[in-house]
């Protein structure tokens, strides 16, 4: 299976040329303010649900423009939100739909139970462009069914680490990704990060302290112990996922921050920007190890001097436009490739 999906995948990268043409993932925020919306940008989305599903107008193999959805919360944004970028740096001739589902802190049994009782608590964040577009209060139908879907990615919240991954809810969110986007796609999964040793830092611009009772979780679970809370992270997914024939690949998105503070030396307050979200570096730096990842791709080069601002997401460093300076590029390859070629392994200090 992983084999036919390797064939597909470079079946799509060949015809795009001739045609010329990436556990704990983010709690419940404490303030109304939803952290990971970016600036709504006012276009032509639909309101409401297609009545009918969109049929794919080519195969895979013939398509044009790889599609990949995120069913997840804010760890799948801030891997997402430069995507289409390292997309554009690593490979400018394949054409990428991205979209993620986003709910705080969203756990599978969240998602299932969403979906099952059709609440409209999701914001679908979508990029045709470059562009994100955002559609928020949706039931979780106008994402999946926004596209024919190539690529359906799931990412679980802190509590999915038990009980074999929540096998069961796992199982339940499949079922109703299958009825709502048109086969054929693939099914993968995302591990993320952890938090940094000091989950009360935050960045000036951004003034959000952790979620009631998460610094005791940390230190009562990990010790406060980032290395740790990733061990734990990584050994559930190898013991749970890997193995699960259902997935295509499972994508540690995390592996290359965890690296590029442990063994590069990048201070954690300039990877992440609060008590588990990524900066805007952060984000940068897990973008290229997902593509890594998930082409099989290593990053030899990196081409981006600037991230706009305007593509960054309201209270994250809104002042001014990312300077990707040589030290970081370098920082990018080595972690994207540290990524690629041992994600699971936990770096040392």
């Amino acid at each position: 299976m992983k084999r036919l999906f390797t064939l597909i995948l470079t079946a799509i990268l060949m015809l795009s040329v001739l045609s010329g043409c990436g556990d704990p993932a983010s709690d419940t925020e404490t303030t109304g303010t939803q952290t990971t919306a970016p600036e709504t940008v006012s276009e032509s989305i639909p309101e409401t649900v297609p009545e009918t599903i969109p049929e794919p107008t080519q195969s895979m193999e013939e398509e044009k423009a790889l599609k990949i959805i995120i069913v997840g919360n804010s760890h799948g944004n801030d891997t997402f939100w430069l995507l289409h970028e390292v997309f554009n740096d690593q490979m400018p001739e394949q054409e990428v739909v991205l979209g993620a589902l986003y709910y705080s802190g969203c756990t599978v049994s969240k998602h299932v139970q969403f979906a099952t009782e059709d609440q409209y608590v999701y914001d679908f964040h979508r990029n045709e462009d470059g562009i994100w577009r955002t559609q928020e209060q949706v039931n979780i139908d106008v994402g999946l069914r926004n596209q024919a879907w190539d690529i359906v990615l799931f990412q679980g919240g802190r509590g999915d680490t038990a009980n074999e991954y929540n096998l069961t809810g796992r199982r339940a969110l499949e079922n109703i990704v299958s009825d709502r986007v048109p086969q054929p796609y693939k099914m993968m999964w995302q591990i993320t990060w952890p938090s940094p040793n000091d989950p009360m830092f935050f960045s000036p611009d951004y003034r959000v302290q952790p979620p009631a009772g998460w610094v005791d979780y940390l230190q009562s679970n990990f010790g406060h112990d980032p290395f740790k809370q990733f061990d734990v992270m990584t050994g559930k997914a190898k013991e749970y996922l890997l193995e699960d024939e259902t997935y295509e690949k499972v994508i540690c998105a995390g592996a290359g921050v965890m690296y590029a503070h442990a063994v590069l030396g990048v201070p954690q307050a300039e990877l992440w920007r609060d008590y588990t979200h990524l900066s805007d570096y952060g984000r940068l730096i897990t973008a290229y190890c997902f593509y890594a990842q998930f082409t099989g791709n290593a990053v030899t080069e990196v081409n981006i001097d600037i991230i706009p601002a305007a593509l960054r997401q309201k209270h994250a460093r809104n002042d001014g436009d990312l300077i990707v300076t040589e030290e970081m590029k370098q920082v990018i390859i080595a972690a994207a490739n540290h990524a690629l070629e041992d994600p699971w392994t936990v770096p040392q200090k």
